[in-house]
């Protein structure tokens, strides 16, 4: 007896066209003429072509800042969300949904955050794990922390627990944010079981001279790489 022909998996594909991300910085006479703060003083005062090779320089830095932080708030808001927003001027607001199951999304109840003495936060990662892994396919290795939640983990009596195999070892940190990232703000902390614990500090800048994190404080992210 033949075997059957069996119907392939489906698949569906979106597609949208993104905003030109393309920061520009005014160049002025002034910017090549005047002393720009560094120029050396006295006898040997820089050429206004040496100014203007050192005010490109420093223009093209500060861009590529801007440009790395777009990309790197885009990327903090997918591993949160499932989604990006992408707005800006002369671009109609769209909204990029990577089709994340809206249950990976979970806001705890008051008695199960992580900073309550009623949280059970061993079981909970547990729980979170299995359910990435029965919904993605993928398998927990990293959890990423806010700064508030990191310092009610230490203080969970559930965690204190457990505290002895929570080893700290230190190590790059893997390839789970972005190439954009600022090092600086990362820290590894330790194994806690089979799971590699970080918290992620950087922030970006607004307009009205605020700061932001890119990863909200009060936020965990648990990471399956194999799944992203």
């Amino acid at each position: 007896v033949e075997g059957r022909p069996m119907r392939r998996q489906g698949f569906t594909t979106q597609t949208i066209k993104p905003a030109y991300l393309k920061p520009k910085l005014p160049l002025t006479v002034s910017d090549i003429t005047e002393r720009r703060a560094g120029d050396p003083i006295g006898n040997r005062p820089l050429t206004g072509a040496a100014r203007l090779d050192a005010q490109i320089r420093a223009d093209m830095a500060q861009l590529m800042d801007m440009i790395d932080a777009r990309v790197e708030k885009m990327a903090s808001e997918a591993l949160q969300t499932g989604k990006i927003v992408i707005a800006g001027d002369d671009y109609p607001t769209a909204e990029v949904d990577f089709g994340r199951d809206a249950s990976l999304t979970v806001a705890l109840a008051a008695a199960d955050r992580w900073d309550s003495a009623t949280a059970d936060i061993p079981n909970q990662i547990q729980d979170f794990q299995a359910r990435i892994s029965r919904l993605r396919g993928g398998i927990v290795r990293d959890v990423v922390l806010g700064a508030n939640v990191f310092r009610a983990f230490q203080k969970s009596a559930s965690v204190l627990e457990r505290y002895k195999l929570f080893q700290n070892q230190g190590g790059a940190l893997p390839m789970i944010l972005p190439n954009t990232q600022d090092m600086t703000y990362v820290q590894y902390h330790g194994m806690f079981g089979d799971l590699r614990f970080w918290t992620y500090s950087s922030y970006f800048d607004l307009e009205d001279g605020t700061s932001e994190n890119y990863l909200d404080p009060d936020s965990v992210l648990f990471i399956a790489a194999e799944s992203m």
